[in-house]
């Protein structure tokens, strides 16, 4: 095939663009930014639950120390009975004995209540703590997801850009190439990977392969409007500005 240097030429730049276009699309469906706000979206969804476990247990520690008041309450009115009967005036030993059990036995559930209660203050006030450090881990979660989100929104915009302007260059590049050779040059990129290459002293620019010495006197002695091939990747080789 034959086509005019400059349009040889034009290839290079092109292979260049698409390689910088296919990893432009790679980076916009993997950008860090996407990455890192999954993370923290991650670690908020864990630590929502840590929260809602927190609050469940507060929950259970206050329900409990309401009904252990309401208990001792109980016992309060108990005790002001027991202690309101005079046992002497009662009419036998038996109810002499049952009003002094009464009293020492409220007496006792009194201060085991009273024990018990200590305990659930305790549990509650850990419990208002954790929904206090959970909710602010929360909250900082949050900030930091914000940020994150216009972090990745300022990412793809400038993925975005980038491909635009670099398949913007490829289009004009690419009308200025004859459509045979753009054809070629699409096949072997389909293939291939890389469709064209600069022509290095010793070496193929598209696959990086080292050629041999036959090969590159070969080339040299080929006709500049004549299109050669890498002998190792099929790549459309360009001669450098000046070669002959």
């Amino acid at each position: 095939m034959q086509a005019p240097v400059d349009e040889q030429r034009h290839l290079v730049e092109i292979a260049e663009l698409d390689a910088r276009i296919a990893g432009l699309r790679h980076k916009d469906k993997h950008l860090p930014e996407q990455e890192s706000l999954d993370e923290l979206r991650e670690q908020r969804r864990s630590a929502a639950g840590g929260a809602a476990r927190a609050r469940i247990r507060l929950e259970d520690a206050e329900r409990a120390h309401k009904k252990m008041l309401s208990e001792l309450a109980d016992l309060d009115k108990r005790a002001a009975e027991a202690a309101a009967t005079d046992e002497a005036s009662l009419p036998t030993a038996s109810a002499r004995r049952d009003a002094a059990h009464e009293k020492g036995a409220v007496a006792r559930l009194t201060e085991e209540l009273k024990a018990q209660l200590g305990d659930l203050e305790t549990a509650r006030e850990a419990g208002e703590a954790d929904v206090a450090h959970h909710g602010a881990m929360l909250d900082q979660l949050d900030s930091k997801i914000a940020t994150a989100e216009i972090a990745r929104l300022h990412a793809i915009h400038d993925v975005g850009a980038s491909l635009e302007s670099a398949q913007s260059r490829r289009a004009a590049l690419a009308a200025q190439v004859s459509g045979e050779l753009m054809a070629e040059y699409e096949r072997i990129a389909a293939e291939r990977g890389a469709g064209a290459g600069e022509l290095h002293p010793h070496r193929c620019g598209a696959c990086q392969m080292e050629l041999d010495r036959a090969t590159i006197a070969a080339f040299h002695d080929t006709p500049a409007g004549t299109i050669i091939h890498c002998p190792e990747c099929g790549a459309i080789l360009v001669r450098p500005k000046g070669a002959q």
